[in-house]
Protein backbone atom coordinates (compact mmCIF):
# COMPACT_ATOMS: atom_id res chain seq x y z
CA UNK A 1 0.00 0.00 0.00
CA UNK A 2 2.93 2.50 0.88
CA UNK A 3 5.28 1.18 -1.41
CA UNK A 4 3.06 2.12 -4.83
CA UNK A 5 4.68 4.31 -7.70
CA UNK A 6 4.56 7.96 -7.41
CA UNK A 7 4.33 10.50 -10.22
CA UNK A 8 6.65 12.71 -8.70
CA UNK A 9 9.97 11.78 -11.00
CA UNK A 10 13.94 12.54 -9.80
CA UNK A 11 13.57 14.92 -12.75
CA UNK A 12 11.86 17.67 -10.19
CA UNK A 13 15.38 17.69 -8.36
CA UNK A 14 16.56 20.48 -11.42
CA UNK A 15 13.56 22.35 -11.12
CA UNK A 16 13.95 22.84 -7.15
CA UNK A 17 17.78 23.73 -7.96
CA UNK A 18 16.27 26.69 -9.56
CA UNK A 19 13.21 27.31 -7.07
CA UNK A 20 15.13 26.37 -3.97
CA UNK A 21 18.62 27.64 -4.32
CA UNK A 22 18.35 27.59 -0.44
CA UNK A 23 17.07 24.43 0.12
CA UNK A 24 19.13 22.32 2.67
CA UNK A 25 17.37 19.18 3.62
CA UNK A 26 15.26 17.72 1.66
CA UNK A 27 12.91 14.13 1.89
CA UNK A 28 10.91 12.80 -1.16
CA UNK A 29 9.41 9.76 -2.38
CA UNK A 30 10.18 9.81 -6.42
CA UNK A 31 9.74 7.62 -9.31
CA UNK A 32 13.26 6.79 -10.39
CA UNK A 33 11.82 5.10 -13.46
CA UNK A 34 13.09 7.88 -16.35
CA UNK A 35 14.96 8.35 -19.42
CA UNK A 36 18.68 9.91 -19.63
CA UNK A 37 17.47 12.99 -22.02
CA UNK A 38 14.61 13.74 -19.58
CA UNK A 39 16.98 14.50 -17.00
CA UNK A 40 18.61 17.62 -18.65
CA UNK A 41 19.31 20.23 -18.39
CA UNK A 42 20.80 19.58 -14.94
CA UNK A 43 21.85 22.86 -12.33
CA UNK A 44 23.55 21.48 -9.02
CA UNK A 45 21.83 21.69 -5.45
CA UNK A 46 25.02 23.59 -4.21
CA UNK A 47 23.20 24.31 -1.06
CA UNK A 48 22.15 20.94 -0.10
CA UNK A 49 23.33 19.09 2.82
CA UNK A 50 20.63 16.08 2.82
CA UNK A 51 18.48 14.37 0.65
CA UNK A 52 15.76 11.63 1.90
CA UNK A 53 14.96 9.31 -0.53
CA UNK A 54 13.09 7.21 1.85
CA UNK A 55 11.47 4.11 0.26
CA UNK A 56 11.59 5.27 -3.25
CA UNK A 57 11.50 2.86 -5.48
CA UNK A 58 15.49 2.37 -7.58
CA UNK A 59 14.56 1.52 -11.13
CA UNK A 60 18.50 1.88 -12.36
CA UNK A 61 20.96 2.26 -10.03
CA UNK A 62 23.55 3.20 -12.15
CA UNK A 63 21.34 6.05 -13.69
CA UNK A 64 20.32 7.06 -10.48
CA UNK A 65 24.20 7.39 -9.20
CA UNK A 66 24.95 9.67 -12.11
CA UNK A 67 22.56 11.53 -12.47
CA UNK A 68 22.89 12.69 -8.57
CA UNK A 69 26.36 12.81 -9.36
CA UNK A 70 25.71 15.63 -11.47
CA UNK A 71 22.89 17.63 -9.27
CA UNK A 72 24.04 17.01 -5.67
CA UNK A 73 27.27 18.84 -4.35
CA UNK A 74 30.35 16.62 -2.88
CA UNK A 75 29.14 16.91 0.60
CA UNK A 76 25.72 15.92 0.59
CA UNK A 77 24.46 13.29 2.79
CA UNK A 78 22.04 10.68 0.37
CA UNK A 79 19.66 8.39 3.02
CA UNK A 80 17.27 6.39 3.15
CA UNK A 81 15.47 6.37 6.61
CA UNK A 82 11.88 6.11 7.27
CA UNK A 83 9.52 8.22 7.51
CA UNK A 84 7.57 7.36 10.70
CA UNK A 85 9.44 5.38 13.88
CA UNK A 86 10.45 1.95 13.05
CA UNK A 87 7.26 1.11 15.74
CA UNK A 88 4.52 3.05 13.61
CA UNK A 89 6.01 1.68 10.32
CA UNK A 90 5.47 -1.70 11.57
CA UNK A 91 2.30 -1.27 12.12
CA UNK A 92 1.92 0.23 8.74
CA UNK A 93 3.32 -2.90 6.47
CA UNK A 94 0.59 -4.95 5.31
CA UNK A 95 2.74 -7.98 5.54
CA UNK A 96 6.33 -9.63 5.02
CA UNK A 97 7.25 -8.91 1.63
CA UNK A 98 6.65 -5.31 2.39
CA UNK A 99 9.28 -5.28 4.84
CA UNK A 100 11.48 -7.04 2.71
CA UNK A 101 10.75 -4.56 -0.12
CA UNK A 102 11.32 -1.64 2.38
CA UNK A 103 14.68 -2.96 3.48
CA UNK A 104 15.84 -3.63 -0.17
CA UNK A 105 15.27 -0.46 -1.41
CA UNK A 106 17.37 0.88 1.75
CA UNK A 107 20.03 -0.94 0.57
CA UNK A 108 20.14 0.32 -2.75
CA UNK A 109 19.87 3.65 -2.05
CA UNK A 110 22.79 3.15 0.24
CA UNK A 111 24.82 1.72 -2.12
CA UNK A 112 23.92 4.69 -4.64
CA UNK A 113 25.10 6.67 -1.75
CA UNK A 114 28.43 4.93 -1.59
CA UNK A 115 29.03 5.05 -5.02
CA UNK A 116 28.19 8.49 -6.00
CA UNK A 117 31.70 10.19 -4.06
CA UNK A 118 33.24 7.55 -6.39
CA UNK A 119 32.10 9.42 -9.24
CA UNK A 120 32.58 12.78 -8.01
CA UNK A 121 36.40 12.26 -7.60
CA UNK A 122 36.84 10.60 -11.16
CA UNK A 123 34.63 13.36 -12.75
CA UNK A 124 37.22 15.76 -10.61
CA UNK A 125 40.15 13.74 -12.38
CA UNK A 126 38.38 13.84 -15.59
CA UNK A 127 38.47 17.57 -15.60
CA UNK A 128 42.00 17.95 -14.40
CA UNK A 129 43.32 15.62 -17.11
CA UNK A 130 41.28 17.40 -19.71
CA UNK A 131 42.19 20.67 -18.50
CA UNK A 132 46.11 19.79 -18.25
CA UNK A 133 45.57 18.15 -22.09
CA UNK A 134 44.00 21.81 -23.01
CA UNK A 135 47.00 23.83 -21.51
CA UNK A 136 49.22 21.65 -23.07
CA UNK A 137 48.05 22.24 -26.50
CA UNK A 138 47.68 25.78 -26.54
CA UNK A 139 51.58 25.79 -25.22
CA UNK A 140 52.14 23.81 -28.39
CA UNK A 141 50.43 26.30 -30.25
CA UNK A 142 52.00 28.91 -29.24
CA UNK A 143 55.67 28.06 -30.60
Amino acid sequence: MFLSPTELTINVLPMLSQSCPQLEHLSLFVNTDVDDQESVPLQALDGLKSINFGVSPVQDKHFIAKLLARVLPANCEVISSPLYQPEVEALLETGPEEQYAREARRNEWAQISEWIPVLLEFRREASAISQTALAGEQAVGQV
